[in-house]
């Protein structure tokens, strides 16, 4: 199982902290542009913090933090996500981690930070099983509904499809209809949209 430590043992490791773009992108795979994408997040969290722009965050710590998390889980074979140290402002973030965990990880640790500590509250960002979750996080790594509607539409389209030009259609109660056009052929789609999903079909 892997969890969450607030504070321990200190180490001089790398560390990165740059400004990120505020607009969604697709969740980079590299962590030290991860950390650049959601520092401001964490920061946001958490207003008026000791350590509020002295924060050092050191990534892919995984040998620190497997070798802190029997001591603090009492669990020989347990993983930390993350652990920080509120004396110096350090954070230490293991690596192979999503970019939602990143994140939430990210938020939590800098609430250590800020003094805040465990919650056994499921769902609750401070929540010192792992079992954490932060609005602006999910946002940040979930395309917005128009983006997720042309993913849906040009996967139905044949390769390559990346070459088609799709316009869509004002919404018409749960549906629009669209039109993909490359070269002189023309395809026509409704693409019907609930809650978290959207259905394509073909209008020829």
């Amino acid at each position: 199982m892997r969890r969450i430590a607030p504070l321990l043992t200190l180490i001089t490791l790398w560390c990165v902290a740059t400004p990120a773009a505020h607009a969604w992108t697709e969740p980079p795979a590299d962590d030290d542009v991860r950390l650049a994408l959601f520092l401001p997040i964490a920061r946001a969290a958490w207003p008026g913090s000791p350590c509020a722009g002295r924060e050092a965050v050191h990534i892919q710590a995984d040998t620190l933090l497997r070798a802190e998390a029997p001591l603090v889980t009492g669990d020989a074979n347990s993983m930390l996500d993350g652990m920080a140290a509120p004396e110096t402002c350090e954070i230490w973030m293991a690596g192979d981690l999503s970019a939602l965990t990143f994140c939430s990880v990210l938020v939590h640790e800098f609430g250590h930070l800020a003094g805040r500590e465990h919650t056994d509250t499921p769902g609750d960002v401070m929540n010192g099983e792992g079992d954490v979750d932060w609005e602006p996080c999910e946002r940040a790594v979930t395309p917005p509904a128009s983006v997720r509607m042309m993913q849906e539409l040009r996967s139905v389209l044949p390769a390559p499809r990346s070459s088609w030009r799709v316009s869509c259609g004002a919404r018409r109660g749960a549906e629009r209809r669209c039109v993909a056009r490359r070269g002189t052929r023309v395809r026509r789609y409704v693409v019907a949209q609930t809650h978290d999903a959207f259905t394509v079909a073909s209008a020829d």
